[in-house]
């Protein structure tokens, strides 16, 4: 049951996500109250508070990346209901294949847009040799701003630890 649901919510979550880049609050408070729902059903009282505790955790790791710009507040807040249901352990399995998801396909556009090695000696020069500062902090502007959306990586990443603890890989 709460599989279902819980695909249900990241596919919807995916959907406006990629259409606009914002996964709608209602969603969210959805997700929540559910995995309340679940969790006193499978598991009592305890089940609500571990719920929470495990959600605030998730909000937490989260929030310094949001503050970099780095993870989009809704993301997060999508990551927190996942924890919210199944614990803080499934999330980081989740986190691990998700964000090993997004960062091989931010390396494919890269090299699709022929820039991987620009990008990567860029970073080299800046970040390993540390050579003089200029006024926008040492790092030229990007020709263009490249975006990954989470939300579909989360539902892939999902699926396949899912799949994996249910094929005994995990």
């Amino acid at each position: 049951m709460r599989e279902i649901f819980t695909l249900l919510l990241l596919v919807s979550a995916v959907i406006p996500d990629v259409r606009c880049r914002k996964i709608p609050n209602c969603l969210i408070v959805a997700g929540w109250c559910m995995a309340g729902a679940v969790r006193l059903y499978s598991e009592g009282l305890y089940g609500i508070f571990a719920g929470i505790r495990s959600a605030v955790l998730v909000i937490l790791c989260g929030f310094p990346f949001f503050l970099m710009r780095g993870i989009g507040a809704g993301d997060i807040k999508l990551w927190s209901v996942l924890a919210a249901l199944y614990g803080v352990g499934f999330f980081f399995e989740v986190a691990a294949v998700l964000f090993a998801l997004a960062a091989l396909y931010s390396l494919w556009i890269l090299w699709r847009k022929r820039n991987l090695c620009g990008k990567i000696f860029h970073g080299e020069k800046h970040l390993v040799f540390g050579r003089g500062r200029k006024r926008d902090g040492g790092r030229e502007k990007d020709r263009e701003k490249i975006t990954i959306i989470l939300a579909p990586f989360t539902l892939l990443g999902y699926v396949l630890v899912l799949a994996g603890k249910w094929g005994g890989i995990c």
